[in-house]
């Protein structure tokens, strides 16, 4: 009985093809899409022209140069001002650093509890 029922949904979907037609495109569709290609590539917006001109590699490796460069100059600079200001305040920071004062939480001038 399952093996007449797994046969019927079988012989079904074999039937739902039955309908079935190749289709077809558009009249000139390549001709259109090609002209649309061709449209495209001649109203290049600013913004295109300036991705364009920023992908090339010279223009991409140079700007990547430059941020490097910059940043190394800058470590550096920032580097000797850090010096420069260590060594104006000596070992006033060392000593700065243990200071603590601590709070306490026990209030010593009252002593009594309630």
């Amino acid at each position: 009985m399952r093996n007449r029922n797994i046969e019927e949904k079988i012989n079904e979907t074999f039937d739902s093809t039955n309908g079935m037609q190749r289709a077809a495109a558009p009249a000139f569709l390549a001709a259109k899409v090609l002209a649309a290609i061709e449209r495209g590539n001649e109203e290049d917006s600013a913004w295109t022209k300036i991705a364009a001109f920023i992908s090339r590699p010279s223009i991409a490796f140079a700007g990547l140069l430059l941020i490097i460069l910059v940043n190394v100059s800058i470590f550096f600079l920032k580097k000797n001002e850090w010096n420069t200001y260590n060594n104006v305040q000596g070992n006033a920071g060392l000593k700065d650093e243990f200071v603590t004062t601590t709070i306490s939480i026990f209030d010593i001038e009252n002593p009594e509890q309630p």
